[in-house]
């Protein structure tokens, strides 16, 4: 449900915004693109499962277990996490040379 939805974003950054020695501040301060791709990913989070569950109305009301929104959701999540896992794996590799 959207407020679910809500109460887990507000979590999530809160879990965030306490830790102090997060790669993704570092992540975040080194330029105005990664901020911008964090966003894009973070909102795919929540908008993506959204627009499935109203294009895909009818299919998910017709069917037990959960929704197709779910798995969007958790596809978000996963792409957001690799990349982020990703950038901080590049970030400890010494410098080529």
């Amino acid at each position: 449900s959207l407020l679910e939805m809500g109460f887990m974003g507000v979590y999530a950054i809160s879990a965030v915004l306490s830790n102090p020695h997060l790669f993704l501040w570092q992540f975040l301060s080194a330029s105005w693109s990664n901020r911008w791709i964090f966003v894009a990913l973070f909102a795919n989070q929540f908008i993506a499962p959204l627009i499935v569950a109203y294009l895909f109305l009818g299919v998910s009301a017709n069917s037990t277990g959960p929704g197709l929104e779910l798995f969007v959701l958790l596809a978000g999540v996963i792409a957001t996490v690799s990349f982020l896992t990703m950038q901080a794996y590049l970030k400890r590799q010494p410098p080529a040379g």
